[in-house]
């Protein structure tokens, strides 16, 4: 089995027993999005949670909106 098939699968396993075909669309379309972003730029960055919220405040900020 090829390695993205089961990254997909434990992805898949992951997610709430409920889930719908949405949500588990919407969890592949992040994933890939994610990882064509980081190919894009060409690193292996990762930030933590408080991170991506602290950069996203401060952008929301600059843009004269408070975040969501």
């Amino acid at each position: 089995m090829s390695q993205v098939k089961e990254e997909v699968i434990r992805m898949i396993k992951a997610l709430p027993d409920e889930s719908t075909i949405n949500d588990i669309l919407y969890h592949v379309y992040v994933r890939k999005t994610i990882e064509e972003r980081l190919e894009a730029h060409g690193t292996e960055e990762v930030f933590t949670q408080e991170e991506v919220e602290r950069r996203a405040a401060a952008w929301f900020k600059s843009i004269g909106q408070s975040a969501p």
